[in-house]
């Protein structure tokens, strides 16, 4: 078990105004005071994670070098947990380039007509924007390097944004808005900056046997393989309940051929 500290989204909470925050964090801040026992509790398994970052930034750097290593893109933040993984790794590697921007509204999930987002309930997964801004101050993220851009895909995934931000290079990419539409949303948003290979992470592919039904993240990512542009590579995942890929572009007299092949 771990202290309370080494969860930072309980760490913030336990310093942050009470009405915020989602209803399983204040119930586990409330359950640590009560008891006055040691409290582990996360989002994610993180030296799992932190173990497959490192995998998958060592694949990367092994195929363009170090400096060659891109951006990290994350959809759906929540808390922030995943992305201080990542940037926990990124400064363990020294890879100071590499700056993290984070996609969510905030709100929970958008509703969605798809079938395959009927297992997930409109707004399920809000968290304040506020709680998770005072997460990163609390951790000592770098401002200038962790951009959080808050609102619903289809008004923050815009064709301007990467030259706004001089976004020019994706490397690493979170999948976490567990939704289809969300997933294909950020995956059509990634696709032009995946120049050469980039680490992608779908942390709810098995969700709900979605993928044993072709639906939800695997049913966006097979769509975005079937444009020919990108070829995938399965890596270990740190869960079950996600799917890691190590994606390249193929080259045009390549793409040809595996067109005709396929």
């Amino acid at each position: 078990m771990v202290g309370l500290a080494n969860y930072p989204a309980l760490a913030a909470l336990a310093r942050f105004p009470a009405q915020h925050g989602p209803q399983w964090l204040r119930d586990a801040v409330a359950y640590q005071r009560r008891k006055h026992k040691r409290l582990g509790y996360g989002m994610v398994p993180q030296k799992k994670l932190r173990a497959t970052l490192r995998v998958g930034l060592n694949r990367l750097i092994e195929k363009v070098g170090r400096a060659g290593v891109g951006d990290y893109l994350e959809f759906g933040v929540h808390s922030c947990t995943t992305l201080l993984c990542m940037y926990r790794e990124l400064e363990a590697m020294r890879l100071d380039q590499v700056r993290l921007f984070g996609f969510d509204s905030f709100e929970g999930l958008p509703a969605s007509v798809e079938p395959d987002d009927a297992v997930w309930k409109t707004g399920e997964f809000r968290c304040d924007y506020d709680f998770a801004r005072q997460i990163l101050e609390d951790e000592r993220v770098d401002p200038s390097r962790a951009i959080l851009t808050r609102g619903m895909f289809s008004e923050t995934l815009t064709s301007d944004f990467p030259a706004r931000h001089r976004l020019f290079k994706a490397s690493v990419i979170m999948v976490d808005c567990d939704q289809y539409l969300g997933a294909r949303a950020a995956l059509a948003f990634c696709g032009p900056l995946i120049k050469d290979h980039a680490v992608i992470l779908f942390d709810d592919w098995h969700a709900e046997n979605l993928a044993a039904r072709n639906l939800g993240e695997k049913r966006a990512f097979n769509e975005f393989l079937a444009g020919g542009e990108f070829s995938a590579e399965s890596m270990e995942s740190y869960t079950g309940n996600a799917e890691v890929f190590l994606v390249s572009r193929i080259e045009q007299g390549h793409r040809d051929t595996f067109s005709r092949d396929k």
